[in-house]
Order: structure tokens, then sequence, then C-alpha cells
């Protein structure tokens, strides 16, 4: 899901609050829906929207904003999609069995690289794309 963290290669945890489920017709996205919500305790975050929410502020076909401020050595990280705040993920007290904020900021140090990523595999519709532009990076 947009805007929930997820600590792939530095232990296989994550914060995604819900499922966000998209329904496909003739190959083309058409419309999106959230469910499978998880208990505060299960994603761990200080903060999540709703699914509700997040499928609201997600624009289909559309380019959709994503906001992310990173805060400390054990970071502090916000996200929002096009101006809905989607997840508050706190580093320093974040508890997951598969997460060592100390070897997490052995791995990424204070300074490091932005990824951005998609799955593809079977549930990725034939001819689907995913497209970044105009990412900024401003020191705070």
């Amino acid at each position: 899901n947009v805007g929930h963290i997820y600590g792939e290669g530095t232990g296989g945890f994550n914060s995604r609050a819900f499922d966000i489920n998209g329904q496909v017709k003739d190959g083309k996205l058409v419309a999106i829906t959230g469910g499978n919500v998880r208990k505060p305790g299960e994603h761990g975050c200080v903060y999540t929207c709703t699914p509700g929410e997040w499928v609201k502020a997600w624009r289909v076909g559309k380019w959709n904003t994503l906001k992310v401020r990173c805060v400390g050595k054990y970071p502090r990280i916000t996200t929002w999609l096009n101006g809905q705040k989607i997840c508050e993920f706190d580093g320093a007290t974040f508890k997951h069995p598969n997460y060592d904020r100390e070897k997490v900021h052995g791995t990424l140090g204070d300074k490091g690289s932005i990824a951005v990523q998609v799955h593809g595999g079977g549930g990725w519709p034939k001819g689907a794309k995913v497209r970044w532009r105009n990412i900024l990076v401003r020191e705070l």
C-alpha cells in the first residue's frame, strides 16, 4: 500500500494497517477498495488513516502526489497521499518481531538512497505501468 512503511532488506517488517485492492476491467484499473483492516497492535503505526480515507485520496488513472517526512536516527516517518495523512511510523518505539532499530540504523546509516518500487506478479494486470515524476528531496 502506498504510504505505509516496509522494512524489506532490513528485517522483513511492515506497518500496513489495511489492504488496498484494485478492480480491473479489460486490463485497466477502474476502481479501488480497502479491506482486511488490522488492529493497532498488529500494524504498530502511531497513526494510520482509514481504508476509506485512503481510497478517497487516491486518483485512479491520474497522477498522485506522495509526501514523506523522515526525521531522526530511528526515524519518525510521516506520509501523505494527495494531502491526506496516511501513516505516522516511529522507528524508536515500533514493535515487530522482525524489527531491530539498531540493525536497521546500522544497515541504512544516517544518509542513503531513496528507492521506489512496484511488485509485479500474477495479480499485476497485463500492460500495467507505474511511472514516477518530479521526485524532489529537501533537507529539513
